[in-house]
């Protein structure tokens, strides 16, 4: 679609913790790598903006606020895994990874982030909206959003990483450095940072250090919190929360600071230039909005945009699942490829298969 060509979008997200969700519907309007923020709306933002994969924008010429209601005894759609496509994924990891680990070996890369997806066939009568509903339920302390457009497709993420919102009650700023990822035991999960591996500690410290000096780049009275075990469902992350002030919160400086900070080392790598590149020729398909960002800003929410993560496509027989993980010098192939199968878990439990 050409950009700046007009049509018909629809949005639904929920943010953390919250007991109701924001149904937006309107005019989607793609192109300009999300140039402007105009009178605010939905925000989709893909990892790399391609012909394929546009920045839109859906405005809110309709807006409603709902309950989140689900009953968690209907039917489940029926939905199996894809073998053969799983299995060409592994192959195209283990070079991936190879390839990788051998820049981050020599000391050119500090970090670099590696992906893979996951194909299901679906049934018949599987429903967006009733998978995002069951997303809300079973994911409270995310932030989860559906969206469609013709420029985008169907998409749904359930995802904990914030990159930038605003509290409404004191005017300030928020973003946070998610990474490192361990598998969560319950009741009993890691609570300091000596519980976490070295390699762990050291991917978050990357990435709150970046995360740092962009901030000095748009923000003032930056403060930075501890990293603290995060844990979310089936995993925990190590997260270091940060809050700041705006100087020029209008949209044209949200977006600024937006682009200052995406994407992050927790989704790309350290250097970025050079992770970034290596992504787009390793990775054996683009990830187009797995690791983007979307969010809201207008009248009937604080502004708050979260990096697509725990993400999938969903197309009329099938729904393709992203996830990926941090690698850095001392990375083991099967630690790392089974940490995607961890991440991938909450949108597998939407179709029973977890």
């Amino acid at each position: 679609m050409p950009e700046g060509e007009l049509s018909r979008g629809k949005a639904l997200f929920r943010l953390p913790a919250e007991t109701a969700y924001h149904r937006i519907e309107g005019t989607a309007t793609a192109g300009g790598d999300g140039a402007s923020l105009p009178a605010g709306g939905f925000f989709i933002v893909p990892f790399a903006e391609t012909t394929d994969a546009p920045a839109v924008r859906i405005a809110e010429e309709r807006h409603e606020v709902l309950p989140v209601a689900f009953e968690a005894s209907a039917p489940l759609p029926a939905a199996a895994p894809d073998a053969e496509f799983e299995a060409a994924q592994r192959e195209a990891y283990h070079a991936a990874f190879s390839a990788v680990h051998a820049r981050l070996a020599d000391g050119e890369l500090q970090k670099a982030v590696l992906s893979r997806r996951k194909r299901l066939r679906l049934g018949a009568g599987v429903s967006a909206e009733e998978l995002f509903l069951r997303a809300c339920t079973e994911n409270p302390d995310c932030y989860v959003a559906l969206w469609h457009t013709p420029q985008t497709g169907c998409w749904l993420t359930a995802t904990p990483e914030l990159l930038l919102g605003r509290d409404d009650a004191d005017g300030s700023w928020h973003t946070m450095a998610l990474a490192g990822t361990m598998a969560r035991s319950v009741p009993n999960a890691p609570a300091s940072l000596h519980d976490w591996s070295g390699k762990n500690r050291a991917e978050q410290a990357v990435v709150s250090d970046y995360i740092s000096q962009r901030l000095r780049l748009f923000a003032t009275d930056i403060r930075q919190g501890e990293a603290l075990t995060f844990g979310v469902g089936n995993i925990c992350h190590l997260r270091t929360d940060f809050s700041f002030a705006l100087p020029d919160p209008s949209p044209n400086g949200v977006l600024r600071a937006l682009h200052a900070l995406h994407p992050t080392p927790a989704v790309c790598g350290h250097p970025t230039d050079l992770a970034r590149r290596l992504i787009l020729s390793l990775e054996t398909t683009p990830r187009r909005y797995y690791s983007g960002f979307s969010g809201y800003a207008g009248n009937h929410a604080p502004a708050a945009f979260y990096v697509s993560l725990r993400c999938m496509n969903l197309r009329a027989d099938e729904a393709v699942l992203y996830a990926g993980g941090g690698l850095m010098a001392d990375s083991a192939e099967e630690d790392e490829w089974s940490e995607t199968e961890r991440k991938m878990q909450p949108m597998l439990r939407l179709f029973n298969l977890s």
